[in-house]
């Protein structure tokens, strides 16, 4: 995990409130490896500290098994940075046999060789999740990602390749000095353009090369990008002009090619010999990686005796079958089982049924979270913090008054980039404590959290903290709120919904109607067809999340139960204004925001 984004907030505070809601929505806590650090008289940001070693260092100095021994953690700062270093012994010796021992043997203080070892042995596996702490702004962090993942985590390149069913025929050396390979792992679209992401595996890739673009359901095609894309600043798409081995950048896709297969695809330099080789996959099993189904639970009508009982044989199911997981959603409020499929689903309940007794999974439709982006334009507004005064009951009315406000802030609202959630920067006629200022920041990401339309969060927007004065933390939190919430309310926002990309695997006969419930009831766009198994057809296509909750029972309808679907989330998309209104009127996030924190304040 890369945490960004400690140019604007480097206090331990706001980093470990920062993990804990990583906690809460994984499902598991990330090991910290590198945690911001703020020294005074530096920028925010420019300092991390090394748990691994307890040392601090800048973008220039920061490395994960190279000790910077003359910059060692003092007095606060050498406290913390020995509790993140417990928990991360802790964590390991948690799923690791022999950094238990270890800890057993040193008493605690496993020397950090040990600790190295086992870092590698738990991340390999797949038992940990590390975390860095950086700044894509500034750079911080970005070498140390890069030497974390090549340093703890398996090349899977291979696997990649063969996926894809394509094999070099002079294999994969990784060098930069070798005929280019690349593996193009997704697909977007920006400005009208249909770009994929490629991950570099070897060679140099350049702009106007000629490539060819090929998979094992992708015929051989030669042509040339007219120009190769990184991710600059905030996100931003930046034209390189050139990239080597491990490099992640965006190339424009092959004229003819439409949806991109989940196997992905393979480009190379266009005279370099590619051979096509069989996929395996174990019984049972996708090819794919990614595909998947969410369903929530439903334990609203169970006796508790009953909803333990199903717990714990999910419990049992999730030790046997690595496909099925089980997750607490703390957005939602829903426990959500993932499972590969609805054939999948189907094993599942019958491995209840025939092992456990248990003849029923109550499943609903999911809770589906929307947000809200702004659409250009900037806007001003000043919030205010005004204590509750006396009340006084007159003829049966109650009458409420305020005191005079002791806490005013005023903030600039502006279109961030895409992907960036909530960038906020002092401006320079902010002159209150760093105390007030956190205050400041935290009413400004609470008054945004239910600042749309129907409550639902604005995100990906740029916030300047222009003055304020305030004599406690609560009245400047309170203040910002207000002045979030004014300046959401001046903007022109658009409401985004979560997207999938659908794979619907039915028999030939009833494929077109399939496809067209899909684009006349369920605002789906296919993207095509191609044969499946026997006289299957398997369909893609890109769907509304919402329009996923009742499919499955329309598909056993129109299949004659002989359909199954597989999808993966797939970003956002904007909303027509002429279904908004319907959509909030049903918004999980509207109904959270008003149940939780009750009515907006202005």
């Amino acid at each position: 995990l890369f945490l960004n984004g400690i140019d604007l907030a480097d206090d331990k505070d706001t980093f470990e409130s920062a993990v804990n809601s990583l906690e809460k929505r994984l499902g598991v806590r990330p090991v910290v490896l590198f945690a911001p650090v703020h020294l005074p008289g530096s920028p925010s940001g420019s300092h991390l500290l090394n748990v691994l070693d307890t040392s601090m260092c800048t973008a220039l100095e920061c490395s994960l098994l190279e000790s910077n021994a003359d910059s060692k953690a003092a007095g606060e700062i050498a406290a913390w940075a020995k509790q993140l270093r417990d928990q991360q012994i802790e964590s390991l010796a948690a799923v690791d046999d022999e950094m238990m021992e270890a800890f057993v043997e040193f008493e605690g203080e496993v020397p950090q060789v040990l600790i190295e070892s086992a870092l590698k042995r738990a991340v390999s596996a797949g038992l940990l999740m590390p975390l860095v702490a950086g700044s894509a702004k500034t750079g911080i962090g970005i070498d140390v990602l890069q030497e974390t993942v090549s340093a703890l985590i398996p090349d899977d390149s291979d696997d990649l390749l063969r996926e894809a069913g394509i094999k070099p025929v002079d294999g994969v050396s990784f060098s930069s000095h070798a005929s280019f390979l690349g593996y193009a792992f997704a697909q977007r679209k920006d400005d009208n353009r249909n770009l994929l992401e490629v991950r570099i595996l070897e060679g140099t890739l350049k702009a106007e090369q000629s490539l060819k673009a090929v998979s094992r359901t992708h015929q051989v095609e030669a042509f040339t990008p007219g120009q190769i894309l990184a991710h600059g600043i905030r996100g931003k798409l930046v034209p390189c002009q050139e990239a080597g081995p491990g490099d992640l950048v965006l190339v424009p896709a092959p004229p003819s090619l439409g949806k991109l297969d989940r196997c992905g695809l393979v480009l190379s330099d266009l005279k370099r010999p590619l051979e096509e080789v069989g996929v395996d996959a174990p019984p049972g099993k996708s090819n794919s990686r990614w595909e998947h189904c969410m369903f929530a639970l439903d334990l609203s009508g169970m006796e508790r005796r009953e909803s333990d009982k199903l717990l714990g044989a999910l419990e049992v199911l999730l030790l046997e079958d690595d496909g099925l997981q089980l997750v607490s959603n703390a957005d939602t409020g829903e426990r959500q089982l993932f499972c590969l499929g609805t054939l999948h689903l189907e094993l599942v309940r019958e491995r209840l049924a025939e092992d456990f007794g248990i003849l029923k999974l109550p499943l609903m439709k999911p809770k589906v979270l929307y947000h809200a982006v702004p659409r250009g334009g900037t806007s001003t507004a000043t919030g205010l913090h005004e204590p509750e005064g006396k009340t006084k009951i007159r003829k049966g009315i109650v009458h409420k008054h305020t005191k005079k406000a002791d806490a005013w802030a005023r903030i600039e609202l502006a279109p961030g980039n895409h992907g960036t959630g909530i960038e906020i920067e002092a401006g320079e006629g902010l002159t209150v404590s760093s105390q007030i200022s956190q205050a400041l920041k935290r009413g400004v990401k609470e008054g945004l959290r239910i600042a749309g339309p129907g409550g639902v969060p604005v995100t990906d927007v740029h916030v300047r903290l222009l003055a304020a004065e305030a004599q406690g933390d609560e009245a400047a939190q309170t203040a910002a709120e207000h002045a979030a919430q004014k300046a959401a309310e001046a903007l022109h926002l658009a409401i985004m919904e979560p997207m999938v990309d659908l794979k619907v695997d039915v028999p030939g006969e009833v494929v077109e109607d399939v496809m067209n419930d899909l684009k006349e009831h369920r605002r789906g766009e296919v993207w095509g067809k191609h044969p499946g198994e026997g006289d299957a057809q398997v369909i893609e296509a890109e769907v509304p999340f919402r329009e996923i909750g009742d499919f499955t029972t329309t598909l056993q309808k129109l299949t004659n139960s002989k359909g199954f679907l597989s999808y993966q989330m797939h970003g956002y998309r904007e909303v027509e204004e002429r279904l908004v209104k319907d959509i909030l009127a049903t918004s999980s996030n509207s109904d959270g925001a008003k149940g939780n924190h009750g009515q907006r304040t202005r």
